[in-house]
């Protein structure tokens, strides 16, 4: 091998993908179709997530073992100056020190923060002279701390040119949002691909021949699941062999949320036409099992996947 060839053989650039949702959601999901396509000869993928499950799907989509550094769990609920500073020393330091820990015994070389705007990752970053990515995937919290600190991200990939619009509000330079829309893989979406038998519709009691409008989402209000079930209401009066399927499971702390969602079901007389399928990682065999798609969020959605 000659001297400009052994230089051309460079070894993959170390990279820390952090996936610090509160959910299993479309986050994670397109951080592991983003891992799983990555050129490994470019590229050598880290993946720091918070929670356990989102570990167990980017092993089961992407086939690589995530490390799970979680941040600590914030206090009650509280508002104002001295809440903020308790929570930046009792949880964000301290995650970001974690963080910082992680990138160095890796050697990692760029940082991509796959929720946007992290101060705890912007910390990290500058503690270890490494540039970050942040992945904006909706609007940020417009706050004077948000304002000083976002343009120390070396770079913003917005979701969608409102995700756009929202970060240059921020004070953050144009030159520094691209907009690169979520990945999906498609081939998984082949309407000729068998469904899992798991996620067929037996195993969820609904008869083959029966209408079945489903939803799909992480469970929170904004998504629009109260409005789906009224509607439902409406639909079963008129079509009362209709079955509807709710597919997703709520964040971290939004329990509450599905409780009332069943609370409505028996409400509105419909629960018996209505099943909670709960998380779903493989959405294409998930789909199958619906007539109709409907997406009801109630205000305005980034990216929606579903779509």
């Amino acid at each position: 091998m000659t001297v400009s060839e052994r230089l051309a053989v460079r070894a993959p650039v170390p990279v820390a993908l952090i996936e610090s949702s509160i959910g299993l959601s479309g986050s994670t999901m397109s951080l592991s179709v983003l891992v799983r396509r990555l050129d490994r000869e470019r590229f050598e993928p880290h993946v720091v997530v918070a929670r356990e499950d989102q570990r167990e799907y980017v092993r089961g989509v992407a086939g690589l073992v995530a490390e799970r550094i979680a941040p600590r769990p914030r206090g009650a609920e509280r508002s104002g100056k001295v809440a903020a500073l308790r929570d930046l020393l009792a949880v964000t330091i301290p995650y970001a020190n974690a963080l910082r820990r992680f990138v160095r015994r890796h050697g990692i070389r760029l940082i991509h923060q796959n929720n946007g705007f992290d101060v705890a990752a912007i910390l990290a970053a500058r503690w270890t002279g490494v540039p970050v990515v942040a992945y904006q995937r909706g609007r940020e919290w417009n706050s004077s701390l948000v304002r000083r600190l976002a343009p120390m991200a070396t770079r913003y990939i917005a979701n969608s040119q409102v995700t756009r619009e929202n970060l240059l509000e921020l004070g953050i330079p144009p030159a520094q949002v691209n907009v690169v829309y979520p990945p999906v893989d498609l081939e998984r979406f082949d309407p000729d691909r068998p469904a899992a038998p798991a996620l067929r519709r037996p195993a969820f009691r609904i008869p083959a021949d029966a209408p079945c409008v489903g939803i799909v989402g992480q469970l929170q209000a904004w998504k629009g699941h109260k409005l789906f079930l009224r509607a439902f209401a409406q639909v079963l009066r008129t079509v009362p062999e209709a079955w509807a399927c709710i597919v997703g499971a709520p964040p971290v702390g939004g329990e509450a949320y599905e409780r009332e969602l069943h609370e409505l079901a028996e409400a509105l007389g419909v629960s018996h036409r209505v099943v909670f399928a709960g998380f779903v990682g493989d959405v294409p065999s998930a789909l199958q099992l619906f007539d109709v798609v409907v997406h009801a969020t109630i205000e305005p959605e980034p990216f929606g996947r579903v779509i």
